[in-house]
């Protein structure tokens, strides 16, 4: 009977034994998923903390983009005002009175060469003619020194005489040589001026072949807008502006002929512009309704929305039915009553559009 109960009790010790190591086990894991636990809060912390840091950089990054494209209309209200500047005075008549300047200048240089050249030749004739009365004084004293017959009172008389001579053409030569010398200098001011003058008239002649230049590469395109709106008439001043603008960038000339008729000339690149107002379909072929439909034509579509509430596909892509395929271009402009034509990724991205269109399609005359 005590064996039996004896055999009960291990069994007994032996499953406690085993559910305290159970507990230990039971125990660390607890510890070690606590561990864990506090492991992924402090990695998850980390996280926020380096989200908020991106979400910064992005905030300075948009700031630093905004604060570029102000100082890139700043460049380009100054390229502006340079162009119109260079218009100006290409067409002043600053350039005749230069070149008249020059070519009186040239006749006065040539003249003193003239004058300098005769008063050397005279000075010249003069010195021999000098030296030729000295001489025959010099003979003359010699023959009066020598002859008794030349009383002593005529002779003091006569060699006085011959030293006036002498002194009066010393000082005439002496005249003459500070004539030559004023001369000299007054050439010497005339050839500077006429290298001052010289290199402005180069100046000016590369400004004018700059110009000619530009004006044998002016492009012709054309401006419709179906609406006979103020702001049809609006968009395409502004319009006109910004493609004057990128084309004198590169050294070339934008014409642009705005009709509120359909254009006659199909040869020419049209640009048509369409307010979307309702559904962009129906305002597209609105714009359309009266236009030759091909590659030379390119349709504006203008939204009246601040940046967030742009569409986010380009019109390009949705209008993609047999209608649209033989158009040239579909670019979509952002604008505000209050701004006009806004500074966004939109707008720079469409103006490069139209100038490509341009570029490709525009004959240069």
């Amino acid at each position: 009977m005590a064996k039996k109960m004896g055999n009960e009790n291990k069994p007994t010790t032996e499953n406690q034994n085993m559910a305290a190591d159970i507990s230990s086990d039971l125990n660390r894991q607890a510890e070690d998923n606590q561990k864990h636990v506090k492991n992924l809060i402090s990695q998850l912390t980390a996280a926020t903390g380096e989200n908020t840091k991106i979400n910064k950089s992005f905030q300075d990054a948009n700031r630093l983009l905004r604060a570029e494209n102000r100082r890139k209309e700043d460049i380009i209200t100054d390229l502006q005002g340079e162009v119109q500047n260079l218009r100006t005075k290409s067409k002043d008549t600053k350039i005749q009175k230069e070149f008249h300047k020059l070519s009186e200048t040239e006749g006065k240089l040539q003249k003193a060469e003239e004058t300098i050249k005769f008063l050397k030749k005279e000075n010249d004739e003069k010195d021999r003619n000098y030296l030729k009365t000295i001489q025959d004084l010099e003979n003359k004293l010699s023959e009066s020194s020598v002859d008794p017959k030349i009383e002593e009172g005529c002779f003091i008389d006569y060699h006085k005489s011959l030293e006036d001579q002498v002194k009066h053409l010393t000082i005439e030569n002496q005249d003459h040589r500070d004539r030559i010398d004023t001369f000299e200098r007054k050439c010497l001011r005339l050839q500077e001026l006429n290298s001052t003058l010289e290199q402005e008239k180069n100046t000016l002649k590369q400004q004018i072949d700059t110009w000619v230049a530009k004006k044998h590469s002016t492009v012709h395109i054309q401006m419709y807008a179906a609406v006979n709106k103020e702001l049809c008439d609006k968009m395409m001043t502004e319009l006109e502006n910004m493609l004057s603008t990128q084309f004198e960038l590169h050294d070339s000339i934008i014409e642009i002929e705005k009709y509120k008729d359909p254009p006659p000339d199909s040869r020419v690149p049209l640009i048509v512009i369409c307010i979307n107002a309702s559904r962009l379909g129906t305002d597209v072929n609105q714009a359309l309704s009266h236009v030759n439909r091909s590659r030379t034509t390119a349709v504006v579509v203008l939204h009246h929305k601040e940046y967030h509430a742009l569409p986010r596909q380009p019109s390009e892509k949705l209008l993609i039915g047999s209608d649209y395929k033989h158009i040239g271009a579909i670019v979509d402009i952002a604008y505000l009553t209050t701004k006009g034509v806004y500074p966004c990724d939109m707008n720079e991205k469409s103006l490069d559009r139209l100038v490509t269109f341009i570029k490709v399609n525009a004959q240069s005359k």
